[in-house]
């Protein structure tokens, strides 16, 4: 769960200032990219206050999943989008009680969810770029990681859509 967008900006910053040279292309190329790629993490306990601890110890920057997006340009306003999520995988689903592992896919199906509408997010940023022209980039950027931040906060990190473990 993504509780903060901070190191996202702060990346998002790095990537878009490399593009150098932004200027407005007579019409911009179609997005390049925009496949999510989901990278997974094990989680191997049995018992929900473990697998809970596991989570937290063993997920993308203590969260239990983090979803990820670059938007990029060229001079030419070519824009690139990236896209991935960082998830959970449990190595041991079948050893699991069938009322744990119902409430782990149940879990793990709205974490996915919430981390694809931050994806939505990167999608509809970089079609924004391209759509002015590459001309005020980063203010789009910024609009869209603002509404990350807002997601979470209305979503309490995706507990409200049904991100937790009981």
């Amino acid at each position: 769960m993504k509780r903060h967008l901070l190191p996202l900006y702060i990346l998002l910053s790095a990537v878009l200032w490399a593009a150098a040279g932004v200027s407005a292309a007579a019409d911009p190329t179609p997005l390049k990219g925009g496949d999510e790629e989901i990278r997974y993490y094990d989680v191997s306990s049995l018992k929900l206050h473990n697998i809970r601890r596991e989570l937290t110890r063993k997920g993308p920057r203590g969260y239990w999943a983090y979803a990820q997006w670059w938007v990029s340009w060229t001079a030419q306003c070519e824009v690139t989008l990236t896209l991935t999520i960082d998830m959970p995988r449990h190595t041991r689903l079948d050893d699991m009680p069938a009322d744990l592992r119902r409430e782990w896919l149940r879990m793990t199906d709205a974490l996915l969810k919430h981390e694809r509408m931050h994806l939505d997010h990167g999608r509809q940023a970089a079609a924004a770029v391209a759509a002015d022209k590459c001309q005020t980039p980063y203010e789009i950027i910024d609009h869209w990681a603002a509404e990350d931040v807002e997601l979470d906060r209305r979503t309490n990190h995706g507990r409200a859509d049904g991100v937790y473990l009981r």
